[in-house]
């Protein structure tokens, strides 16, 4: 494997990212499924949101924990896993951004 591999499959990713968001995006808003679910699934906080997120990433955790490498679909379960992590990354860089804005108000 050289870096050029890396690379490849990080431009796999995003072109998968890009393409599962136009389901669940609103066309502006990257995370609004999530912002739905979260109220549906809770109080629509930041915290429902990303709990939400983990319910979705930890069904194909499970499977490839009890499934491994004999799961059919193994590796599109990893490139989705690794798109979850990184929105859920952006959920914490949203709530870090909403907090550093409320502290400056006071």
């Amino acid at each position: 494997m050289q870096t050029k591999d890396f690379t490849n499959k990080l431009n796999t990713i995003i072109d998968l990212f890009v393409k599962k968001s136009e389901q669940y995006s609103n066309g502006k808003d990257i995370l609004s499924a999530f912002r739905k679910a979260g109220l549906v699934n809770g109080d629509g906080s930041p915290e429902s949101m990303f709990n939400t997120l983990l319910i979705y990433k930890g069904k194909h955790d499970l499977a490839l924990a009890e499934n491994g490498l004999k799961l059919p679909d193994a590796q599109e379960r990893l490139h989705d896993i690794i798109v979850y992590c990184v929105l859920g990354s952006l959920m914490i860089d949203e709530m870090q951004g909403t907090k550093q804005l409320q502290g400056s108000k006071g």
